[in-house]
């Protein structure tokens, strides 16, 4: 089709006709962002002609021609024209091709911090007013599950000396609660595991909506990772529900909705974040300790499967840990009341989280609340032996 358009330097402006009728525009045949090559499919337009003025009773017939329009040049594609808005215009900017990618994502995937100086504390701490959203407030990166029924927002934050990861959940999906998990996995099939240790904090956040927050520190070779290599996907695991959720496909903005998009908003955040710690926080130093990164080999790590006992209500708790008397201490510090009865070692997590996982089968009648079970002197003597 014949089409206004203009060349300067290394982009190309494409302009819909200056025809006499009218058009509305159908859909996009591409993803924003994406390499095209010349005579690539862009979008489809139609146009409603009164084929015959003929009435049938009170209808008249029309005939609707639709086209597609093509690429006129290779590159990377940045839409500028609305799909929300079905008439085009005369004239329109329907999108521009460049040989590079980066005036779009500059454009289009903003960034905005809140740096706050404290100084009766002397600290400083760094927070988002905006996350690349195609609104003008997000407080991080969101991505949607497979099943498009959760949503997961992240994003990272400087305090108390210390980078940290956030991530907020909307409690009418789901309600994470302590030592559930958050996993990466990466391209390069290495994966980050964050496990919610610290008690979330419920607030509303810039939309009014409730949220729960919860943070955890992050590393230097986590935070490289996230600049460096594509986010293949993302798992939360829900261990006192027994439930896993995977997502990582899509945005779950329209401003980065395919998987392309999401990771290049993820690499550009992070990029930005660390340039901002650098330029406003005197003699930063990254986190370099918390290294819980692992690769599938991480299977290889031993793992206890432990039986405890609530001595003063009487109820067991069937759970895993790479550390069940460090896990004792930490529940006795809440309730003195609990005791080990026995663990058994595993060579590999795997094996361990099969074995929890059919003891929690086996005694599903019996569950109280998550890990917690209401057992009979028969069913411990039973778990004991197996424990053995």
């Amino acid at each position: 089709m014949l089409n206004n358009s203009s060349e300067i330097q290394n982009e190309y402006k494409s302009f819909f006709p200056n025809y006499q009728l009218e058009f509305s525009f159908k859909k996009w045949l591409i993803e924003d962002g994406k390499y095209v090559e010349k005579g690539d499919y862009i979008y489809e337009y139609s146009n409603s002609i009164l084929h015959q003025a003929l009435f049938i009773g009170h209808r008249i017939s029309t005939n609707l021609i639709i086209t597609k329009h093509k690429a006129e040049k290779s590159g990377f594609i940045d839409f500028y024209f609305k799909s929300t808005t079905l008439h085009i215009q005369k004239n329109q900017l329907m999108y521009i091709i460049r040989d590079k990618d980066e005036i779009r994502t500059d454009r289009k995937f903003i960034n905005i911090p809140i740096i706050i100086n404290d100084e009766f504390n002397n600290s400083i701490k760094i927070k988002w007013e905006r996350v690349s959203s195609s609104f003008l407030y997000s407080e991080g990166i969101s991505s949607i599950s497979e099943d498009l029924k959760v949503e997961l927002i992240f994003s990272l934050n400087f305090e108390n000396d210390s980078d940290y990861i956030l991530f907020h959940f909307s409690p009418k999906q789901i309600k994470p609660k302590l030592n559930d998990k958050v996993l990466f996995l990466f391209d390069n099939k290495e994966i980050i595991e964050f496990e919610l240790t610290n008690k979330p904090s419920l607030r509303k956040n810039i939309t009014d909506n409730k949220i729960l927050e919860f943070k955890s520190i992050i590393t230097k070779y986590e935070i490289n990772l996230l600049t460096s290599v594509g986010l293949k996907k993302w798992k939360i695991l829900l261990k006192s529900d027994n439930r896993e959720i995977i997502g990582g496909e899509s945005g779950g903005d329209k401003n980065y909705y395919s998987k392309n998009n999401l990771n290049i908003v993820i690499r550009k955040f992070v990029s930005e974040y660390v340039n901002q710690i650098k330029k406003t926080v005197p003699n930063y130093k990254p986190t370099e300790t918390r290294q819980i990164i692992i690769n599938k080999d991480l299977l290889t790590d031993h793992c206890f499967v432990y039986l405890m006992q609530d001595t003063v209500n009487g109820f067991y708790k069937i759970g895993i840990s790479n550390k069940p008397q460090y896990r004792e201490k930490t529940l006795q510090s809440e309730k003195p009341s609990i005791e080990m009865i026995i663990s058994k070692k595993f060579p590999i997590r795997k094996i361990a989280e099969s074995f929890e996982k059919s003891l929690h089968q086996v005694y599903s009648e019996k569950r109280i609340r998550g890990e917690w079970f209401e057992l009979s002197l028969i069913d411990v003597e039973h778990i004991i032996e197996s424990l053995k």
